[in-house]
């Protein structure tokens, strides 16, 4: 199944009749968020992780061509690590855009299991 069947589906429209450029990050970020099934309070934390990764990196910028490197790189650039809540709420994030097709590259691989990135 493709991006666009997968994304046609999730906008209403199952039969993807409606041909869709590629999904921005501001755009799966947004998609991602309110389809998610996340508590209230998961959805807000997930939001502003998901805004720091957005003002770092072009939001207009398709999930497909961002790179695991850009992603750490733009976790890297704030005056303080990362938080452990913006660490899963980008793997999560991954998770879904590859689940979606929107991406096949694992966002976060740069990542530790429980940690941030790790200085350059």
């Amino acid at each position: 199944m493709d991006a666009r069947h997968n994304l046609a589906e999730l906008a209403g429209d199952p039969l993807g009749v409606s041909a869709t450029p590629p999904m921005t990050l501001r755009e799966a970020a947004t998609t991602f968020l309110a389809t998610s099934g996340y508590a209230r309070e998961t959805v807000r934390s997930y939001g502003r992780a998901l805004s720091r990764l957005r003002a770092a990196v072009d939001e207009e910028t398709p999930v497909a061509a961002l790179t695991a490197r850009a992603v750490v790189g733009a976790l890297n650039t704030s005056d303080r690590a990362p938080q452990r809540v913006e660490v899963n709420a980008i793997r999560a994030f991954s998770r879904w855009c590859r689940r979606h097709g929107l991406t096949s590259v694992d966002l976060v691989s740069e990542l530790g299991e429980n940690e941030g990135p790790t200085p350059p």
